[in-house]
């Protein structure tokens, strides 16, 4: 068991929220941190990876950690270059999954969300999965935005939407 929650417990837009604390040192983390706010275990990995809640970030719903940090990832390329995020095809003609996710940032190519996604995990296996599959995969509680428009995308990204405590998804 990585973690424990404390006891103390907060309510956010009708979600039950409890404050976790480490029970072990890991990654970055030490023995008896207190971290931030999840809403339930489903949000933060017990026993794999070096995934943490800090301060007071809350996490619920179905996104973990590992998810909004893949996704911020994806976000930071297309801020960068809003060209490159195009929701009308999974990847454009230059992407191949031998690319690393290395040579992805620096390529040019475009992408969907789930085509970033998958674009950019290390996971050579990841890679040559359909990429719906794949997006689906890295980024389970999003999958309602891998058919919306650009325009909506880029706002759900800029504003770090997956990100956010609700009760109900971002509108398409």
């Amino acid at each position: 068991m990585k973690y424990e929650f404390t006891g103390e417990k907060k309510v956010v837009l009708g979600i039950t929220l409890r404050r976790i604390r480490a029970l072990v040192s890991f990654g970055l983390v030490v023995k008896g941190k207190v971290g931030g706010w999840i809403e339930k275990e489903d949000n933060l990995s017990q026993v794999s990876g070096d995934a943490w809640v800090y301060g007071n970030a809350r996490v619920s719903g179905d996104a973990s950690p590992e998810e909004i940090a893949r996704l911020d990832v994806v976000r930071e390329v297309v801020l960068k270059n809003p060209k490159r995020l195009h929701m009308a095809d999974w990847h454009s003609n230059n992407w191949t999954p031998e690319h690393t996710p290395e040579e992805e940032h620096a390529c040019g190519s475009v992408h969907c969300i789930a085509g970033w996604l998958q674009a950019l995990s290390p996971d050579l296996a990841i890679r040559q999965m359909e990429p719906y599959e794949a997006g689906k995969k890295l980024a389970p509680a999003s999958s309602h935005m891998f058919s919306v428009s650009d325009e909506r995308a880029f706002l759900w990204l800029q504003n770090r939407e997956y990100a956010k405590v609700a009760d109900t998804p971002p509108a398409k």
